[in-house]
Formats: C-alpha cells, structure tokens, sequence
C-alpha cells in the first residue's frame, strides 16, 4: 500500500510541552507516526521562531518534517516628539475619549490572522509535498477549510465546540441583544464550517451527539486524548491541606474556574483550618499574581514546573470547570 502524505495544519508548535493543548496535540502526532509521511505547519512570527525546539519536536516524533510560516512582526511607529507631547497635554486636561471596551463576542470570526501569503503557503506545501490527507486542530484554524484544494481529504479534531462555550460565557458574564445575536450567528458559522470537512474528530462522546443534535451531518469520530499514565511513581507524603491547581492564565477557563473556587469556596477552607494552602501552577501574568496575592489568603503561584508529577504528589487536585466542552487533560 503507497504511503499517505498527511498535512498537520496547527495553531502552534507542539512542544515543549506547556500545557493541556499542547499534549492533546502532541501524544495525537506520536500515534501516526506509522500511518503516513507527516508534515506540519503553523504560523510562528520571527521573533518567536524556535530552531531548536523544532529540531527536538522532528527528532522525538522521528516521521515528521516541519514546516512553518514564519510572519514578520510590524515595528510600532514612533511619532515625533512634540505630537507624543501634545497628546499627553491633551489627555491631562480630559479631551480624549476613552476607548469604549470591546465586547468579548465581537470580531469571533475575523480572517485577519489568516494572511494570504499563509494561505499560499498552505497550498504550496500540497502541492509541492503531494499531500493526500489534511488534518486541522483547533477551532482558531476551523475556516483554514476554505483555502483547502478538493483533491485531498479533510479531517478537523475538535477540542473544544466553541459554540457551547460562548453559551457558558454568556451565562457567566450576563446577555443582551447583541451578544445572543452574536452567539447563534458564531453557532451556525461554526457548523456550516465543519460541514465542510469529510470527517470530524471530538475528544467525548458527549461533544459528539451535540455536534449531531445541532447539525453536523459530517462523519463524527469521538476519540479521547491521549495520555501519557506511565508515569513513574513519587513516594511523596501525603500533605492534606495542600491544594494544587494546574493551568496557564492564557486559557480563560483556567482563570474563570479559578477565580470561581476563590470566591466561593476558599475562604470556607480556611476558616476550618487556615493551615490550607493552595499552589497554582502554570504561566500567570504578574498583574494577576499580584491581584490575586492581595485578595486572597494561602495562596502560591509555582509558575512552569519542570516535573509535575512530582509538584502535585501528595496534594488535592481541584479542577474548577464552568466554561468549556471537551475534556481536560488535566483531569
């Protein structure tokens, strides 16, 4: 039987290996390492290109070659003096309007991440690679169908049913007209973009009958991710009252959640022992490391931690959860 040559199209490289989507993708590529010639493509800009880490990710998976788009990033402008001048004087007297907040269901759909020259790359890597079999993650790439030629076949693994998600925000934050109205548009765009694939792939059997129920007549595939439980075992001792919390700021859920379990369920906690002690783990911003640290008692932010295996050893987990679909790879 020929070979397959397959198109891994990704929002991001893979590896390291920094958080849930990142191993949900990269435990999926190391399980068709024998099932074709992989290739992979994700747009990266300059300053954020990563030779070694390329190098080490092609070296690890063994059947793969990576190919990104690397994007130049523009330069700010710098304004003369006296109009940077002029503006400060303006601001201090109180004639600037302010910049109204953008609404969070705004702009869902937007190709302007999606450049030409990315496209064109796209489809030079098919033509010039012979690709038979196109696969896309994340919904951030799913509209990549469109610049996709008839000839290959087209397979999108879906992580996480944005639609359900924008449901549960709009729970959280409160409606109004225009944000349900923005919502059912963003739910049908959705569905009629994975109309489009010949097959999708959800991580639950849950996401896979709603994704039926609303439309999707498409093959669907529920998979879970893969994950890595050959861990070696930490003889570490039991600490109680340590809790741990694993997940990047970047990820608003991640915050959503845990922002929720302060709130209502910390302070409880402590007041039955205030020897408790929370650890959060994963990249934060320093702004809310030190909002959160003012507002909240017993709390420690461990960063990224080279072995977590050994960081949560002996702790309580806690996986706060009130805006998603899919699974966690933390769970």
């Amino acid at each position: 039987m020929t070979q397959k040559n397959i198109l891994l199209i990704e929002p991001w490289l893979p590896y390291p290996l920094t958080s849930g989507g990142h191993q949900a993708i990269y435990n999926g590529i190391r399980c068709m390492n024998d099932m074709g010639n992989l290739y992979l493509t994700y747009k990266v800009y300059d300053d954020n290109v990563n030779t070694q880490e390329i190098a080490a990710f092609e070296n690890i998976v063994g059947n793969i070659k990576v190919i990104p788009y690397v994007a130049h990033r523009a330069l700010p402008v710098k304004r003369p003096l006296w109009i940077r001048g002029a503006k400060k004087i303006i601001r201090a007297i109180g004639t600037v309007p302010t910049k109204p907040q953008r609404d969070p269901f705004s702009g869902k759909y937007s190709c302007d991440q999606y450049p030409q020259a990315f496209l064109e790359h796209i489809c030079k890597i098919i033509n010039d690679y012979k690709i038979d079999v196109v696969q896309i993650e994340h919904f951030a790439m799913l509209p990549l169908v469109c610049v996709l030629p008839q000839k290959v076949k087209k397979f999108f693994v879906h992580h996480e049913i944005r639609y359900v998600r924008n449901e549960l925000e709009l729970a959280e934050i409160g409606t109004n007209l225009y944000r349900d109205t923005a919502v059912q548009v963003n739910k049908i765009i959705e569905i009629g973009l994975l109309n489009k694939y010949d097959a999708i792939i959800t991580l639950s059997e849950i996401d896979k009958e709603k994704l039926v129920k609303n439309g999707v007549t498409k093959p669907i595939y529920a998979s879970l991710a893969i994950v890595n439980t050959e861990q070696p075992k930490v003889d570490a001792p039991q600490r109680y009252t340590t809790l741990t919390f694993v997940g990047p700021e970047e990820h608003l859920p991640n915050k959503t959640g845990l922002l929720w379990f302060l709130d209502n369920c910390w302070k409880g906690l402590l007041s039955k022992d205030d020897t408790y002690h929370l650890n959060i783990i994963g990249n934060w911003k320093d702004s809310t490391k030190k909002e959160f640290l003012e507002r909240y008692k017993n709390i420690e932010f461990l960063g990224f931690v080279p072995d977590l295996n050994t960081a949560i050893s002996g702790t309580t987990m806690i996986v706060p959860i009130t805006v998603g679909s899919g699974i966690r790879m933390k769970i």
